[in-house]
């Protein structure tokens, strides 16, 4: 088997089905790659405790793929973000 690619949103399902892509990559010893769509143009205001900050989409989304990929915990994974325009 060549490698598993799926791709993910923030949704539940989509995490499921990250899940269910790293067990199938992890069965066939092949690697994962997670991808993911921005609109690169946006950005977004982030709080965490009592701090706020602004962020672009793009670097959000590249944070959400790693912590992701960190919790998938197969160790042939990659992510890519693509630009939905």
């Amino acid at each position: 088997m060549n490698d598993v690619v799926v791709g993910v949103d923030r949704s539940d399902t989509a995490r499921r089905a990250a899940v269910a892509a790293a067990e199938l990559a992890a069965a066939y010893g092949t690697n994962l790659h997670v991808v993911m769509c921005v609109d690169r143009g946006s950005s977004i205001n982030v709080g965490v405790g009592s701090d706020q900050f602004r962020s672009d989409w793009l670097t959000d989304a590249d944070q959400f793929l790693a912590d992701l990929a960190r919790e998938l915990g197969h160790d042939q994974i990659t992510h890519a973000i693509g630009d939905k325009d």
